[in-house]
């Protein structure tokens, strides 16, 4: 299998919700083009016939159709296992949220209470470097006061 039609599949088996939708996008164009070769013996007498056939069904389009209906089904499989395991969660009387991150370990999109603490954290550094910095200039004119000196050091 191709690897773009790899990616779809596994998009579609893995990251597929239990409402049929995926949250996940595959671009366009890829970026490393690849090649899928069958491994014949150098000038085998059924080259040729072998030749016609595969191309009788790229051209048919049988392997496109192939191909997304293996892509179908892993998708359908998917959103069918997850429904599934939603219902015997709440036949179990468990209340089940469906979020971004489920428990394979899937990535979830960061929002503003996942960054609280780092927010957190540069306010009070900021705060610190500030107060630092104006104690360092109080310093620096008392020195000056002390000294009887007018210049900047």
């Amino acid at each position: 299998m191709e690897g773009r039609r790899y990616l779809r599949h596994l998009i579609g088996k893995s990251f597929t919700r239990a409402d049929g939708t995926t949250r996940l996008y595959l671009g366009q164009e890829t970026v490393f083009p690849s090649f899928s070769a069958w491994p014949l013996p150098h000038d085998a007498p059924f080259k040729p016939a072998i030749d016609r056939c595969l191309m009788a069904v790229i051209e048919a389009g049988l392997y496109e159709k192939w191909s997304d209906d293996l892509l179908n089904q892993a998708r359908l499989e998917s959103s069918r296992a997850k429904r599934e395991f939603l219902e015997q969660q709440k036949e179990l009387g468990e209340t089940v949220e469906e979020v971004e991150d489920d428990s394979e370990g899937h990535i979830r999109a960061i929002n503003l209470i996942h960054i609280q603490g780092p927010l957190l954290l540069l306010l009070l550094g900021l705060l610190l470097s500030s107060l630092a910095f104006s104690m360092e200039l109080l310093g620096a004119q008392w020195t000056r006061h002390d000294t009887g000196d007018t210049t900047l050091r």
